[in-house]
């Protein structure tokens, strides 16, 4: 069974040494704009090179999952409303952490005007529905930035 819940604490707390050393999956909203949660992670904690801004473009414009896998563990979503997310979440969480990244923890971050509840239940329906696809993850966390 898949766990998802809340994360209990400030995201940046433990997350990035184990973002680092890649031991755990970060899916969050693509964005090119300063301080968001993408260039927050990208640039300031792993000090990324900023080539990797042409993916955010290309998640945002063509409306479709992206990772920067093998270089760092994090994903990205574009910004859509919750019910158009489902399969991007699906392709992040089954295809490309199962096949790829194989991590056993994945926190996906939300940005603060997205809907937790709603986030946490479309998670949920795709764990219930997908749980024999799903071979690596076994924690899924939600924050909401």
């Amino acid at each position: 069974m898949i766990l998802i819940k809340n994360l209990p604490y400030p995201l940046f707390s433990n997350e990035i040494e184990l973002l680092k050393n890649k031991a755990i999956h970060v899916i969050c909203m693509a964005s090119t704009q300063n301080g968001s949660n993408f260039q927050i992670y990208i640039q300031k904690h792993l000090n990324a090179d900023t080539n990797i801004l042409n993916l955010a473009n290309k998640v945002i414009t063509e409306k479709e999952a992206g990772t920067l896998f093998p270089d760092y563990y994090i994903s990205m979503y574009p910004n859509l409303p919750i019910e158009d997310l489902k399969i991007i979440f699906e392709d992040l969480i089954i295809n490309a952490n199962d096949n790829y990244l194989r991590s056993d923890t994945i926190i996906v971050v939300i940005e603060k005007e997205m809907d937790l509840n709603a986030t946490i239940a479309l998670l949920e329906n795709i764990s219930k529905n997908r749980e024999n696809r799903i071979k690596i993850a076994r924690t899924i966390y939600v924050i909401q930035n």
